[in-house]
């Protein structure tokens, strides 16, 4: 698991959870509390040295024993963030 940050859009703090599978199209989180289906966060995501940003949308909030399973999907990026997750991915798909 890497590590992640969000925030609801218009919210200054930033709340920490971990990133457990990420796409091109979205990403499951685990984090200590449920987060609303419909919610819009700003993520900061940790891959490989970069730090990712991205706007998203909760699409499930489900418990898993002491941790949330949270689905987002991604809206749009930060600069350069879509190009660094699609290297990132490939990378990974190489290896």
């Amino acid at each position: 698991m890497r590590p992640a940050f969000w925030r609801d859009s218009p919210a200054p703090e930033r709340s920490y959870l971990r990133l457990d599978l990420v796409g091109r199209g979205g990403a499951l989180l685990r984090c200590g509390q449920p987060i609303d289906v419909g919610t819009e966060m700003a993520l900061e995501i940790c891959l490989a040295g970069a730090v990712i940003e991205a706007r998203a949308e909760v699409v499930y909030s489900r418990p898993n024993g002491q941790v949330f399973e949270v689905g987002v999907e991604f809206l749009d990026f930060g600069p350069y963030g879509e190009e660094l997750l699609e290297q990132l991915l490939a990378d990974e798909a190489a290896t």
